[in-house]
């Protein structure tokens, strides 16, 4: 079960990595980090929305399978 743990641990701190380095660098210099940035969300909000309710989506239900197996 401790997997899940990690799997969340990972993705929170991608999601909180993403709004560090845009903090830092700006969103146009961080956007050239091809292979960590989302690029295929750039200038399609729709898909942007999607990905994100997705992604957290799946946090949220890996965080309630934690809760109820641990």
């Amino acid at each position: 079960m401790d997997f899940i743990l990690y799997i969340l641990v990972v993705m929170v701190f991608y999601d909180l990595s993403l709004h560090f380095l845009r903090l830092i660098l700006g969103l146009e210099r961080a956007r050239k980090l091809k292979y960590y940035w989302p690029t295929f969300l750039i200038g399609k909000e729709k898909r942007y929305n999607i990905f994100w309710t997705t992604y957290w989506g799946i946090v949220f239900i890996l965080l309630l399978i934690y809760i109820l197996l641990h």
